[in-house]
């Protein structure tokens, strides 16, 4: 399949919050506010939203389904959407999981909130976060009256490196030790590479020393 990336699509009048929403969202302003450049001259790079068509393979799933013309109540009961999602994990990260363990959630940021909800608020526990990181992290923490606890980028060079070793932060998963007190950090929320709002991507090493931080590091040295 050839996807054309060059062609331009006007959104315009297609409730896009990206193209028609971000005077409010950004500066709780509307059309009456005059900026130096006319809206269809600025690169739009406030939001995640894409200006590329969606593949046309998804376009006709959801024609598919439209065709059928009832939208009723819906849930995913046949083992397609597993089978897909266990074929790409196991393709690309070596790892697969039972399908019991497949949970849904509408969006992304319900997901923030219901994992803070359920894995971190009834064990008293906190939230953890390299920052600078995506604002419904510490939305969700404060939503489920849990803290926050972040460990800030490095920025070394002009570019921003992962701090498994910060040292407030002695370790990452489990119990921590901060310089005042231990810790229980529940849940680990790593923003998207590039971090979100930088750029680059974290190399293969920066996640494998995620993944090799041990329990506890009380006795390791702060300068490695």
């Amino acid at each position: 399949m050839t996807y054309n990336f060059d062609e331009i699509i006007d959104r315009r009048n297609t409730n896009s919050e990206n193209v028609e929403g971000w005077r409010p969202y950004i500066f709780h302003c509307g059309p009456e506010r005059v900026f130096p450049y006319k809206d269809e001259e600025f690169i739009r790079m406030w939001v995640a939203d894409m200006e590329f068509a969606v593949a046309p393979e998804i376009l006709q799933a959801i024609t598919d389904r439209v065709d059928r013309r009832i939208l009723g109540y819906t849930l995913v009961y046949d083992k397609g959407y597993y089978e897909a999602l266990r074929a790409w994990c196991e393709s690309r990260y070596g790892w697969s999981f039972p399908k019991e363990q497949l949970t849904f959630s509408p969006g992304v940021i319900p997901a923030l909130y219901q994992l803070t909800e359920d894995l971190v608020k009834p064990l008293n526990g906190k939230v953890l976060t390299m920052t600078p990181a995506y604002g419904f992290f510490l939305h969700a923490c404060e939503y489920n009256g849990v803290e926050l606890v972040t460990s800030p980028l490095r920025e070394e060079g002009g570019r921003f490196s992962a701090v498994f070793f910060y040292p407030r932060i002695l370790t990452v998963y489990g119990t921590i030790t901060t310089d005042a007190e231990p810790v229980s950090i529940r849940v680990d929320l790593p923003c998207a590479a590039p971090q979100g709002v930088l750029d680059g991507v974290y190399a293969l090493q920066t996640y494998d020393r995620a993944e090799d931080v041990p329990d506890t590091l009380k006795d390791f040295p702060e300068s490695n």
